[in-house]
């Protein structure tokens, strides 16, 4: 029997923080669809070069309390969801026990997807790795190297931002268990502890769509 993969396919108008999008400043929407606006402009756009900007934007979106006010936090909002939708060589490894222990109320599994993306585009500008997250023809996705890699450090940034008081993150008592490991500086073995373990369909409610495929 196949070993089933579930690839996440990201429809970002699909996550909760869009909600708040549509109430914000018009001078928020204004900043972030000039920055988009230069992209476009380009007849070959190279998303590549835009990567400092959209790290910069997660690191402001993961150092600050959520403010749909906020022209800055609607910018980098903004700016991050767009290369989200590229074409940028890179997989967001969504998925996994500890994302599908996230809400979807208060826009934990956004955060994470945030924390993903910081921590790819970290590792490539400042560390000068390339963790590209794209399934291998004949491996399970979840055991490649990069996915587990991305899936934890990100899980790491996302429970630092979280931890914070001043976030307003609040975390049930199923995913508060994974503050509990990080505290203690063993979420990587409680990861790989439940790697091959699936989600139970209560913990499937993601506003993400799915795709599932044999690996």
């Amino acid at each position: 029997m196949h070993k089933i993969t579930s690839i996440i396919s990201i429809k970002l108008v699909n996550f909760t923080l869009l909600i708040l999008l549509i109430t914000a400043t018009q001078i928020g929407y204004a900043q972030a669809e000039k920055k988009i606006g230069d992209i476009n402009a380009l007849k070959e756009p190279s998303i590549e070069e835009y990567e400092q900007l959209v790290f910069e934007a997660t690191q402001y979106l993961l150092s600050n309390p959520v403010n749909e006010k906020s022209a800055k936090f609607v910018s980098s909002s903004k700016i991050v969801c767009f290369w989200m939708n590229q074409d940028t060589g890179y997989g967001i490894p969504l998925g996994g026990n500890f994302y599908y222990k996230l809400r979807n109320t208060d826009n934990q599994q956004y955060f994470y997807a945030v924390s993903i993306v910081n921590y790819l585009l970290d590792q490539k500008i400042n560390h000068n790795r390339i963790l590209p997250c794209i399934a291998i023809e004949g491996e399970t996705y979840k055991h490649q190297e990069d996915v587990k890699e991305v899936r934890l450090k990100a899980a790491e940034i996302f429970l630092g931002f979280a931890k914070k008081p001043k976030n307003k993150i609040k975390l049930t008592i199923r995913s508060k268990k994974y503050l509990k490991f990080y505290r203690k500086g063993t979420l990587n073995e409680k990861f790989q502890e439940e790697l091959d373990e699936l989600p139970t369909k209560k913990d499937v409610a993601s506003p993400f769509i799915t795709s599932v495929r044999p690996n």
